[in-house]
């Protein structure tokens, strides 16, 4: 290859690798935002990962996240081409942030999917689930190496009621959702709690305490 040309295709490299970067991720990001630095928290070692509301604001903005009614945030991050029969998405991704201490009281999708999570980052995320058979489970999100019996990765139950908790004071939680097929983030209906205590009288404790502190955030 020339000199000439040799030089050309170096200083095109960059722009190439860059491009393949946007396609990868799907959306540009704009330069102010590339340029960025994430925030560092004073509380943050090597060892604790803590996190702080600095990185719940970065991240809010960096990723241009929208607001749920449970003062929750989140960003669609995929939603495949291919149909299912009804003409729907067979599959979406999402991500979530919720803020320390949030309690979202019980709610269950009004779409039958499953739904899978993974978490990434800070506390870890309590699951309560009332199932259809009278039972009460509670799993947890997190990291195994900071939160005993958590896993990295779960299925949340099908069609269930469900209720979740950040297990922290001081930390948000990071993740993402997938769902399959494909559904909206906001396609839940909330549970009476008058009426699910009738159905669960077993559970009305762990029922009810969902809604106090949920009251109290």
């Amino acid at each position: 290859m020339e000199p000439r040309r040799t030089a050309a295709a170096r200083a095109l490299l960059p722009l190439l690798v860059l491009e393949s970067l946007v396609l990868v991720s799907g959306a540009a990001v704009a330069p102010e935002v590339m340029a960025e630095e994430a925030p560092v928290c004073e509380s943050a070692t090597a060892h604790s990962h803590a996190t702080c509301e600095a990185e719940f604001e970065y991240l809010v903005q960096r990723f241009n996240m929208t607001r749920t009614p449970a003062n929750t945030y989140f960003a669609p991050v995929f939603s495949s081409s291919q149909l299912n029969a009804d003409g729907q998405p067979v599959t979406n991704t999402i991500m979530e942030l919720q803020p320390a201490g949030t309690r979202i009281p019980w709610l269950r999708t009004n779409v039958a999917t499953q739904l899978f999570l993974w978490h990434h980052r800070g506390a870890a995320l309590a699951i309560h689930a009332l199932l259809p058979s009278g039972e009460y489970t509670r799993e947890v999100l997190g990291d195994p190496l900071r939160h005993p019996g958590a896993q990295f990765q779960l299925a949340m139950p099908y069609m269930t009621w469900v209720s979740t908790e950040v297990l922290s004071d001081t930390e948000y939680v990071l993740m993402s959702g997938s769902a399959v097929p494909s559904f909206s983030r906001l396609d839940y209906d909330l549970a009476n709690p008058v009426e699910l205590v009738a159905e669960f009288p077993k559970h009305e404790a762990v029922i009810m305490a969902a809604y106090d502190k949920a009251a109290s955030n």
